[in-house]
Formats: C-alpha cells, structure tokens, sequence
C-alpha cells in the first residue's frame, strides 16, 4: 500500500517536472529509490529475561506531548497522532505487545504520570544534565537543531548570544529549557503553555523571540496564517530526541532501545515526509513513470558530466580574481595603516595615542575586509544590522549618538563580496570623517529604496550636526576613493555641507 502511494506521489512530480524543472529529478529519485528500502523487520531479537518480562507485562502504556506537531498529538478522536506516534507504532510491533495511551493535558503532567508509575514511556524527551530519580533514557531516536523565530519587522542578530537577554519564549518545562541555560546563562527565558502560544506572542510583540524545532513551529505558523514571522536563525543546540522510561524496569528500557535501533533511517525519512508533506492521490501510469525516469536519468547523467568537467576550472578562476581582490584591498587598506604606525613609532615626538589610533584603524580595516567575506552579508538588510553592531561602540565612544533609520529594503538583489566591500568603505570613511572632523553630537544612518530618473536605486546617506567638513571637498583623496568605489557600485556619491552639518548619499541601482 504504501508503495503504491509513493509511486503516486513520484507520477504527479515527474509529469510536473518534465514540464518545468528538470531540478526535481533529485526528489523524485530519492522517493523512488526510497520504494525499495528493505525495512521488513517485523521482530527483535530478545533475550529470555526481556521475553519473560513481556510475557508477565502484556501491555505497555504511554504519555506523550499532547501540544508538539508533526511530532505528536493527541486528536479529537483521543488517538496519538505524529512521526513519533508512526515510530511508537513500529516499536509496538517489534516489541509485539500492545501499547496503550494514557492522556494527558501537556508534557509536563506526562512526566508526572510516568513518576507516578501511571504510565511506562513519555513518548518524546530530550537528554539533559539534570539528574532524575524516577526514568532512564533511550537512545536518541531523531536529531534537530533548535531554532529561533522573531517578527520580520525585527533587525537581524549575528546569533543568538546576541539577542539571550531580551524575552524569549520556551515550552513550559521543555529540557530545551536548561540546554539553553547550560548554553547561554544569560538568556532570559519565558515559559509559554505551548508551541502555538509562543508563535502567537512573538507575532503580537509580547516576545522578541521563540526557541524551538523547525517543524514544529513551521507547522504552527502555517495553521495560524501567520506571515509577519520569520526564522531568524540557529540556538546551535542540538536536541536529540529520546524516550524516558520508568528506571524501575529495565528490561523495557533494553527492549525499547532494541525496537528504536531496528528502525532504519529510510524508515524514518518515509514518517517524517508523510507528515510534513502532502500526498497526491490519482490514476497510476505505470509506463509513464518508468519513462520519466529513464529520460530524467539520461539528462542527468549529462549534465552531471558536464558540470563536473567545468566546476574546478570555473572555482579556480573565482577563487583567483577573489584572492587578487582581497590583497589589493589589505595592502591599501590595512598596510598604509600598519606602514603610517610603524613611521610614528620611529619617531620619538609622536605621542603614544596617535600610534594607538594607527593600529584601531588597521583592526577596523580588517573587521571590515572579514565582514564582507560573511555569507550572510551578501543581503543588504543583514550587512546593514553586521554594520551597525560593529560600528555602533566606536560612533558613541566618540561623544555621539547614533541614529539608524532603515526602510523597506526587501526584493533588493544579493551582493557579491566586492560589492559588500565597497559599500562598507563607504560608509567606513563617512563615519570616520564624522568622528575625527565634524565635532557632531548626532549622527543619522539611513537606507532606503527610491526612484530616480526613472530608475530604482539604493540610497544609504550618512549625515550630521557638526560643522561642514573640511575632508569632504572633491580634491580630498578621501573622497576620490569613495567616488571610485561608488563607480564600481554603478552609482554614484553626493556630498552636501550645510551650515547645520554634512551629508554623505550613495546611490547604487538596484
């Protein structure tokens, strides 16, 4: 049955494949190979202590995360539902004893229940130092990552150390909780009732963010029609998902430990898609698939060969201009100013701060060339919020306060690294010039999309309340550079000093 419904499934994808994208070959060939998994185990092997035990047991009983979809649930109809109810029902067979729902309101009162012995297994734990008196852990059975969501209205963080401090929601008495804590010491953890509820309060503002799996709160955005939400990136803890049993018998945790490690990874990988995928139900043609197939395989073999004969000549191509790139960039950048410390150090008139300043300005120019070598640069929004955290502590050290005012920036393209390194030196100068000359106790950094002679263009404008600076005339050597690397942008540079302070707009299309 179940192969019929993969060969369903692998028909309505290969018709729609051979008609747009030939990229869907790579998911159509996994599912078909997946049709021929051999995973027919049906007993395990037992000793005869485990056997005796059974046999005086008869029947198992389990509580499980009622709130935790598409793990598990319990229904309307009260039946344990999920990839891990699937998993459960596997390990039902192969232990071959029945084993029976207990329910209850959240995972919370499942573990109370099985301290109580009203039960033998909680379903879905996670392995933590805490130490316990009452179960005994599994072998991990599944392993995610944790992530965290905020509103897309929220400024990106360079991870989540950065954010650990602001309210942060978490299950009531999840073990991601004390993972968390163990991790991050700092972080400051709200309990929510559910998964649900804390998708719910992020998308309300009560929370900044909401730490949990991916599927998990992917399925609970998607039936609460929430769109202002988004992942905003990893809690770099990994959660390997176990089942707790009751250590007052343990030979059901050795027999539980044996079903779960009989249960092959294409197994899983086939319960996993059931529930976080939709099946397709309609007429079979059994001789268009393997056609499909066969077409799909002979275009892909070729491609294959002809991507493998130029992928290592076109690397080292990029990788060549790329290196060339970045040490023109550091002997320019970083070299003048370790060439301009090195001069004052040879000289014994020079005082020791203005040496001091040479070397912050070398170490600023190598944050600068790393930040833009950053995958995550390459959107402008994320380079813009890197910006800002690097540059923020120095602005206000300097007696100035910061002002960042940044607009609707989505749909706007990716960047390559030459051009994130442009934009950053840029911006780069125009605040140093701000901090060294103007004598300004306000700095605003702004960045929007507009139009301009009917053309659509980026525009970041650094401005100030100091006096009108000296270094921004067109002869400064400063500025050249600026204007150059505008010009490699496709854009282009303004400079307006007012009796109220000076502003610097770079334009570059989009």
């Amino acid at each position: 049955m179940f192969k019929n419904v993969k060969l369903i499934f692998l028909a309505r994808f290969g018709i729609n494949m051979l008609i747009n994208r030939f990229n869907i070959f790579f998911i159509a060939f996994f599912v078909f190979q997946g049709c021929f998994a051999d995973d027919s185990i049906s007993k395990i092997q037992l000793s005869q202590s485990e056997k005796d035990f059974l046999s005086n047991k008869q029947e198992l009983f389990k509580c499980v995360d009622p709130k935790w979809m598409p793990f598990e649930s319990i229904n309307s109809n009260n039946q344990h539902v999920g990839i891990i109810a699937d998993i459960m029902d596997i390990v039902s067979t192969r232990v071959g004893i029945p084993i029976t729902l207990v329910t209850t309101k959240d995972w919370s009162e499942s573990h109370e229940f099985l301290q109580k012995r009203f039960c033998d297994v909680v379903s879905s734990d996670a392995i933590t130092n805490t130490t316990n008196s009452y179960f005994t852990n599994t072998v991990p059975f599944l392993l995610y990552k944790d992530v965290y969501i905020t509103r897309k209205s929220t400024e990106l963080a360079l991870n989540f150390e950065a954010i650990s401090k602001r309210k942060i929601g978490f299950v009531k008495g999840y073990p991601t909780i004390a993972l968390a804590k163990e991790k991050f010491p700092s972080t400051n953890v709200i309990e929510m009732d559910s998964v649900a509820a804390g998708v719910l309060a992020v998308s309300r503002g009560d929370i900044y963010a909401f730490v949990d799996l991916l599927p998990t709160i992917s399925n609970s955005m998607q039936k609460q029609g929430l769109t202002n939400l988004r992942v905003a990136g990893h809690v770099d803890i990994r959660i390997p998902v176990v089942m707790s049993i009751r250590n007052d018998q343990p030979e059901l945790v050795s027999i539980i430990n044996k079903a779960l490690l009989s249960i092959t990874l294409e197994k899983k990988n086939q319960i996993f898609n059931r529930w976080v995928t939709v099946d397709y139900a309609k007429t079979v043609d059994y001789i268009l698939i393997f056609k499909i197939i066969s077409a799909i395989l002979a275009i892909a073999i070729f491609c294959f060969y002809w991507v493998n004969k130029n992928r290592l000549l076109k690397q080292e191509i990029i990788l060549a201009k790329e290196r060339e790139r970045i040490m023109r960039d550091m002997h320019d950048g970083v070299g003048g100013h370790l060439i301009a410390a090195l001069a004052l150090l040879n000289s014994q008139q020079i005082p020791n701060s203005q040496i001091e300043q040479c070397l912050v300005d070398c170490l600023a120019d190598i944050r600068i060339v790393i930040l833009s070598l950053e995958p995550a640069s390459s959107d402008l929004p994320t380079l813009l919020g890197m910006f800002k955290h690097n540059i923020s502590g120095k602005i206000k050290s300097a007696g100035i306060e910061p002002d960042w005012s940044i607009g609707d920036l989505t749909g706007t393209p990716t960047l390559n690294s030459k051009k994130i390194l442009n934009i950053l030196r840029i911006m780069q100068e125009s605040v140093t010039n701000v901090i060294k000359h103007s004598g300004a106790s306000l700095l605003n950094i702004s960045a929007s999309k507009i139009k301009k002679d009917a053309k659509k263009y980026i525009n970041i404008t650094i401005s100030d309340n100091g006096t009108s600076q000296d270094t921004c005339s067109n002869s400064g050597y400063g500025i050249k550079n600026m204007e150059k690397r505008a010009k490699e942008l496709g854009g282009f540079i303004r400079i307006k000093p007012t009796i109220n302070g000076t502003t610097v707009s770079l334009y570059f299309p989009i």
